[in-house]
């Protein structure tokens, strides 16, 4: 499917939006372009249109699909005030869908700067964020969950309990994934972005988590597993000691 310049589609979407609200008198104060159609090499037939409208402040927030030219065109339309509120919430929970959207968008259209301002302090809180210290204490109970998995998944594999085997397997694959990067000041993408930002600082990685998903056998799963859980450990200096113990105050 030939892929159309994003411009005349977005001009059409704006048409048929403000068309289709005609009651509700929406003025459409900022445009924001964010996702896939930014890098036209990584749009597929099944990309879609990312858009953030900044509208008039009625009382109302929308979030919708509108297919343009068979384009979908998945948007977003909210005032300043309630993008600012998530914003600030995104912060708090970590939420970084806001964040990277609002960090890698590229402002089409905006009044006032606020646009730009929100722009600016998503950027910085991200690049905050990968110089983030993880305390000893958190890294000693990463150390515990990863030493349970794989004694999970070994009794599994024993018990021949399948379903739990390959469940737990995904679950720790995900897991070496989220704490490798959180270890190691790599920014957690979607999925279909992340083994690229994970090459960026370590390709070794990439590589043994690929081992993992190539393995032919179940035995050799769990070889490859613990190649790749004892990479992500050594980074964190080591592996769990066999005795240890955290102290830390009461609530009272």
């Amino acid at each position: 499917m030939a892929i159309i310049y994003p411009e005349k589609i977005i001009d059409s979407f704006i048409k048929q939006f403000e068309k289709g609200h005609k009651d509700k008198a929406i003025e459409i104060e900022g445009i924001l372009l964010f996702g896939s159609s930014l890098n036209p090499e990584a749009m597929s037939k099944n990309s879609d249109l990312d858009l953030y409208l900044i509208i008039k402040n009625i009382g109302k927030r929308y979030r919708g699909v509108m297919r343009i030219d068979n384009t979908e065109v998945d948007y977003f339309a909210n005032p300043i005030e309630q993008l600012r509120i998530d914003f600030d919430n995104a912060k708090k929970n970590k939420k970084m869908t806001v964040l990277f959207m609002l960090a890698n968008g590229n402002i089409l259209q905006e009044q006032n700067g606020e646009l730009s301002t929100l722009k600016n302090e998503a950027e910085k809180f991200l690049e905050e964020e990968t110089r983030r210290q993880i305390p000893e204490f958190q890294i000693t109970f990463i150390k515990y969950f990863i030493d349970d998995y794989l004694k999970d998944i070994e009794d599994c594999y024993i018990k021949k309990d399948w379903f739990s085997f390959q469940y737990n397997m995904h679950l720790l694959l995900n897991y070496l994934i989220e704490v490798f990067c959180n270890t190691n000041q790599i920014l957690l993408l979607k999925p279909k972005y992340q083994r690229d930002e994970i090459k960026k600082k370590d390709n070794t990685f990439v590589k043994l988590y690929g081992d993992v998903e190539k393995a032919t056998t179940r035995k050799k799963k769990i070889k490859k597993l613990m190649n790749l859980s004892e990479y992500v450990l050594s980074k964190m200096g080591g592996g769990l000691p066999g005795e240890w113990e955290l102290e830390s105050n009461t609530a009272t």
